[in-house]
């Protein structure tokens, strides 16, 4: 988790920000892990009974916010064709 916090302090966003870009594209990833699964279970007609396997998303998506993979708008900034 060290190498994150450094990586995060040499950005150019605030730490506030960062915890909200990276906690909305967790959710996302969630969301998509779970529609994915959801969806092998109705193809398959039963739920299986393995556990999950564990997945660390908020490192995901800390990893994504460092590599610049996530897009994100400053306040006050306007998208084209606003």
């Amino acid at each position: 988790m060290d190498q994150y916090l450094e990586e995060l302090e040499k950005m150019k966003i605030n730490r506030y920000k960062q915890v909200i870009v990276a906690s909305k594209y967790a959710r996302l990833l969630n969301a998509r892990f779970n529609k994915k699964r959801h969806d092998q279970q109705s193809e398959e007609g039963e739920e299986k009974s393995e556990p999950q396997l564990y997945r660390r998303v908020a490192a995901e998506a800390l990893q994504a916010l460092m590599d610049g993979k996530i897009e994100y708008e400053e306040p006050g900034e306007r998208r084209a064709g606003q």
